[in-house]
């Protein structure tokens, strides 16, 4: 089993198949997730609730308001620091487990964007 998975195993049937990057079946499996650069975590998807990731929506927190003419600038966000996350892959090499969270995903054989 995956030891703190950026997405809790029960709601893997939550992500959007546009995030999945790439499924090759008995084999791995990309999800695109975000990354806080600054804290080094993962914070998931913002459209999953358990995730940490959010959308910046407080102007008083939001350390670019003052380009954003005082409103929150709606960047997916950590909610540690409050810094915008950024884009990356979250890989899972081992076959079965790939083959259990593209089941769960709904992924109906390959995934190839790329």
């Amino acid at each position: 089993m995956l030891q703190n998975p950026p997405i809790p195993i029960q709601k893997l049937s939550e992500v959007r198949t546009e995030d999945v990057r790439q499924y090759t079946p008995d084999d791995s499996i990309t999800i695109d997730i975000k990354w806080c650069k600054h804290c080094h975590e993962s914070v998931g998807l913002y459209y999953i609730s358990e995730c940490d990731a959010e959308a910046c929506s407080d102007p008083g927190e939001c350390p670019y308001s003052a380009e954003w003419d005082g409103d929150a600038c709606g960047y997916i966000i950590c909610p540690h620091c409050h810094h915008p996350a950024k884009p990356k892959e979250w890989t899972v090499d081992d076959g079965s487990m790939a083959d259990m969270m593209a089941n769960k995903i709904g992924l109906d054989g390959e995934v190839s964007r790329w």
